[in-house]
């Protein structure tokens, strides 16, 4: 029988059907971080980088991009720190 993996990414988490694997192949993490907690680290530094690359490319200044990228950077921290407590890791 195959051992059932535990997915730990925040978009799981909130009832999301995206797997660890998904995430990282995505994000361009190592896939050594999936079914791991550390997964939810090293994509909210990816995402951040993502949003501020993005946030240049639309019309905002660098200095803009990355205020709005690390609102959402501690916005999600947040998050995932909250749910972690309630029930998940």
């Amino acid at each position: 029988m195959a051992e059932e993996r535990k997915n730990y990414n925040l978009a799981y988490m909130l009832g999301m059907d995206i797997d660890d694997l998904e995430v990282c192949k995505d994000l361009k993490l190592s896939p050594d971080l999936a079914y791991t907690p550390n997964i939810n680290r090293e994509a909210t530094e990816a995402i951040y980088q993502r949003n501020i690359r993005d946030g240049v490319r639309s019309g905002l200044t660098r200095e803009e991009s990355i205020e709005k990228a690390k609102q959402a950077r501690s916005d999600t921290t947040k998050l995932y720190e909250r749910l972690s407590k309630n029930k998940y890791v």
